[in-house]
Parts: C-alpha cells; structure tokens; sequence
C-alpha cells in the first residue's frame, strides 16, 4: 500500500494466491520457522493500512471542519476578501436578532479558543476561533451602546485596527473624537470611506503626531488644554509591538508626501507645531528613501502586497517579536517605552486638568494593555521582552495612580484586548 493510503499493482490472481497461502498458513504448527516471515508482513501489512485508514479519516475530518468555519460570519468576512471594517453595527453583524449563545456546527477536532485558551468543539455563528463563553460575550459586545452625546474624547493611535473601529464607535454613540496618527491623510481617506461618514465627520479631528517625539507631546496636551473647554476621556490605545523599517512604509508615505500641505489645515490651536510637522516630514521621507535604494526591502515588502488586515505584507524572515533581549536594537528597545508606556502617562499627567474642568461625574483613562504586560501569566518566554516592559509599566500606571484619581470622579482602567 502506497503512503497515501491508494493501493498497489496487485490483481486478482495474485491476491487469491496470498489469500490461499494465508489459509494454509494457518494450519502450520506453531513451531515452524516460517511463520514469523509471515506474522511479521502480515503485521506490517496491518499497521499501515490502520494509519492510512486513520490518516484518511482525519483528512475528512478536517476538511469538514474547515467547511464548518467557512460558514461563520467571520470566516466568509476575510474569505472574501472584506474585513468587516469601519462597517455599521447592522450590517456588521447581519445576525442581530440571534441570542448571543448562537451555536453552529460541532467540530470533529478539539480547538483551543484564542482568547481563554480552553478547548471546545462548538462553533458560534460569527466567530470561528472562540469557545462558545467568548464567542458569546464578544457577541454581545459587537452592539453594545452608551449615550456618549456632549463627550469629548482623545484617543491615540485610531488610524487602524482596534482603534479605528473604537473611534467609530464613540463617534456613531456621540461623542467628539479627537484622534491621533502618524499619517493623518491616510486616517482621513478611512474614515471618508464608512458609509456613515456624514454623520459624524463634524464630530472627528485628525491630529498628526508621532509619539516618539515627546517635546510634541508636551505641546500637544498644551495646545488641547488651550482649545478645549473640558475633556472627558483619555484612551491611550497607541502602541509599538514591532518596529517596521522605514521601507515598510514606502505606501503610506508617499500618500502622506502629497498631502503634507493638509497636516497644517485644522483649527489654528490644534496644528501640529513646525518641528513637529518636520518631525513627520521627515520620517515619511526617511520611508521613500529607504524603499527606493535598498533592495532586500523591496523584496521583504513587495509592492502592492498586503497581509489579512489590508496592510504592507511583511516577509522578513524574524523581527523583534522573537529576539531576547541580548539581541534587541536599542532604538526599539526605547521606542517602545516611549510609544508605550511614557507618552501615555505625559498626556495623563498634563490632561488632568481638563479631565477635572468636565460637568460629567464620570470621565476616564483608558490604558489599553497587552497579555504581556502581565506578571502572572503562566508561561512567560524570554522574547520580546522590551514589549513586555512597556505594558507592565503601562499597568503600572493604572495600579499607581488609579486609586487616587478616582476619588475625583477619574477612572483609571488598563484594558487587555486579548480578553
């Protein structure tokens, strides 16, 4: 039998003869010599048809188990090529009427759920990847509502990902958002492209900043105590995970370089400054330069390619995400405190006052953390540890200050994506 489970050149005639041979095997005393020869092909004979067979039935299995996957809202989303970003709640989740423990198929193969790690076989309706607790509690989530009408809010890093779909969500629940990127047109093209757009557009300001350069952070909580009247919430959702070379961001820069004349629109008191304005046109330059001249990076960033988030395909064979530490680069190393950890205790610190001057009785801080920010995680490998650093003093910021604030009405809550 051939490892793939498709028999030999065998015909019958063959066959009935080692079936006969067989028969009269049986009748030779258990003594004869030449019945091991036969036990031993025979058992070998037994052994790899039992894998094939397996081998086989597992192929069905998972093959009925993709077809299964294939059917939740989740999977068709990136099947067919449109995440389900920026889109409104109802057309978002086309299954708003169903309970929230909605369950489809039950896999033949046990899978561990992404988020608490505990294996389950039940599908959810929407989400492939999750047990049926957190299927069901992130479903719950996807419609959940708060009247955040007269609220005024900043939230750092919101171009893409978790903080473009928070930003819409504020602003489609009320709020005015004042949020910040290091590539503010492409921010602008994105959210001009949600449907609902126009519903909110007055409510969205853009503000161009890169939060390694810390003397802009510092002018960015003056220019926003000067121009507004209160704030009612900080998110500092902005992180470094891993350092892209410049290259990687050849794309997104040479839109940026066409439309620098817009970073300095905007009310007057909530323009960049000029160094920083410098700052930025100078790292989107830094990117041009970089994809231009160097060949690995055209290869490790092939043009036009993009990964499952519709971002820069990034075909490096290892970044910082497994080096220990005695092989970090300095510069990430302390770009990710600065991105992750000092820049939001900056804008916490020089915000407080205009978090105190809001009416509401409630306002908050939002750190948003990482699993590996966390001490007590069971199994804590000896990479990425200039990533580990940053959460945990991002945590820290929280166990710090939170107690102390909130007797003022302030909130302080480091918040893991992850759960």
């Amino acid at each position: 039998m051939t490892e793939d489970g498709e028999g030999g050149d065998i015909d019958d005639d063959r066959l009935r003869i080692c079936l006969e041979v067989l028969a009269a095997a049986a009748e030779l005393p258990a003594e004869d010599p030449r019945l091991l020869a036969l036990e031993q092909a025979s058992s070998r004979l037994y052994k790899q048809t039992k894998k094939a067979r397996k081998r086989a039935r597992a192929r069905v299995a998972r093959e009925r188990d993709r077809l299964a996957m294939a059917q939740t809202g989740r999977w068709r989303d990136w099947d067919a090529g449109r995440p389900d970003v920026g889109q409104l709640p109802e057309a978002n989740l086309g299954q708003e009427d169903e309970d929230e423990d909605d369950t489809g198929d039950t896999l033949h193969h046990q899978r561990r759920c992404y988020v608490c790690k505990q294996p389950y076989r039940r599908l959810h309706h929407h989400y492939h990847m999750l047990c049926p607790d957190c299927a069901a509690e992130n479903w719950s989530a996807r419609t959940r509502r708060a009247d955040l009408e007269g609220r005024r809010i900043l939230l750092t890093g919101g171009r893409i990902k978790i903080g473009f779909e928070l930003a819409l969500m504020l602003l489609r629940d009320g709020a005015s958002v004042w949020v910040t990127t290091r590539f503010p047109a492409d921010a602008a093209r994105r959210f001009a492209a949600v449907p609902d757009h126009g519903d909110f557009a007055d409510r969205l300001h853009l503000i161009a900043i890169d939060l390694r350069y810390l003397p802009d952070v510092v002018a960015l909580s003056e220019r926003l105590s000067d121009a507004l009247p209160f704030l009612d919430a900080l998110i500092n959702n902005a992180a470094q995970t891993v350092s892209r070379p410049p290259a990687w961001y050849r794309e997104l820069a040479a839109f940026e370089h066409g439309q620098q004349p817009a970073l300095g629109e905007g009310p007057a008191a909530l323009r960049p400054r000029a160094d920083a304005l410098d700052f930025l046109a100078g790292f989107h330059r830094s990117c041009l330069a970089d994809a231009q001249t160097d060949p690995e990076a055209l290869a490790a960033f092939p043009p036009g390619a993009r990964d499952e988030e519709g971002r820069q395909l990034d075909l490096r064979a290892r970044n910082s995400w497994v080096l220990a530490l005695e092989h970090l680069d300095a510069r990430e190393l302390v770009e990710a405190q600065l991105v992750n950890a000092t820049a939001p205790a900056l804008l916490a610190a020089r915000l407080r006052p205009l978090l105190d001057r809001s009416s509401f009785a409630d306002r908050h801080v939002v750190n948003v953390s990482a699993v590996e920010g966390q001490f007590a995680y069971a199994n804590k490998t000896p990479r990425h540890p200039h990533t580990n650093m940053a959460k945990a003093s991002l945590n820290m910021l929280t166990r710090t200050c939170a107690q102390d604030w909130a007797e003022a009405g302030i909130y302080i809550n480091s918040v893991d994506t992850g759960w």
